[in-house]
């Protein structure tokens, strides 16, 4: 069923994971890039998604990890619930931007040097529990660029719903974790937020220094690459995201990101 204004079908586009059959409708963009791939094996009702286990296996400049992902073409917000844990374990993960998520990619990206994607997801991110939003985008020369902007979770929450909505240039972030009554834009707090990076030198579009909303308002193809990502960066290489659905809905507004999806 359609989301409320979901005009395009996109709705069509979502999954609950309840069964594997529907694994076959996803892109895989890098099969080789996950160690652990299946909807219900691993936990009932739930897609596991895990990297394979060695270094930089995940997106980063020119590195990259796994995607799965939908085609979308229209404006859109696209939620995922999830949770970040170490395989085998309901421990956090270890290793540096080990982590899971949503992911935006323009499938003109090709490398060294000419990456344009973004994502959102959480993780054990530069020493602690946190949620990342990263720009990722060509460079004139060398490698390509990437921000990464990184706020703490409440209590070191390793579940969150996570919230990426497109409208027009711009690109919204929201999240829920369980302490949280409802959707929250992640906001660039001077004190607070940490930016890292290759590119960090440079502002991204759509970021103000002075604090408020972190939105990226960046060039990026129309239709697009949507979906889940997992990755790790350094050892241990202990991470998987356990995801309990995706959905996906067009939108016309930026009223229209945090509404309710079905």
């Amino acid at each position: 069923m359609d989301a409320p204004g979901d005009t395009g079908g996109l709705a069509a586009s979502s999954d609950e994971f309840g069964s594997a059959s529907t694994l076959s409708s996803f892109g895989d963009l890098y099969p080789s890039r996950h160690s652990i791939l299946d909807i219900g094996a691993t936990t009932p009702g739930a897609l596991t998604l895990a990297p394979t286990l060695a270094l930089h296996t995940t997106w980063y400049s020119d590195d990259y990890g796994p995607l799965l992902y939908k085609n979308v073409s229209s404006d859109f917000v696209v939620e995922t619930a999830v949770v970040v844990t170490r395989i085998g374990s309901s421990a956090a993960p270890s290793g540096n931007f080990n982590q899971a998520g949503l992911f935006v990619r323009d499938p003109a990206t090709s490398y060294p040097g000419n990456a344009r994607w973004l994502m959102y997801n959480v993780g054990h991110q530069d020493g602690r529990l946190a949620r990342e939003a990263k720009w990722t985008r060509p460079a004139t020369s060398g490698a390509s660029l990437s921000t990464l902007y990184l706020n703490d979770t409440p209590g070191g929450s390793l579940t969150v719903q996570l919230r990426i909505c497109r409208v027009g240039g711009t690109f919204h972030f929201f999240h829920r974790h369980p302490s949280e009554s409802a959707l929250v834009e992640e906001a660039f707090v001077a004190s607070t937020t940490r930016v890292n990076g290759n590119g960090a030198g440079v502002a991204t579009p759509g970021v103000s220094s002075s604090g408020g909303p972190l939105r990226f308002t960046v060039p990026m193809a129309s239709a697009v690459q949507v979906g889940l990502m997992v990755g790790t960066w350094e050892p241990p290489h202990d991470v998987k995201g356990t995801f309990d659905y995706v959905r996906f809905s067009a939108v016309s507004s930026y009223a229209e990101c945090t509404k309710a999806l079905p």
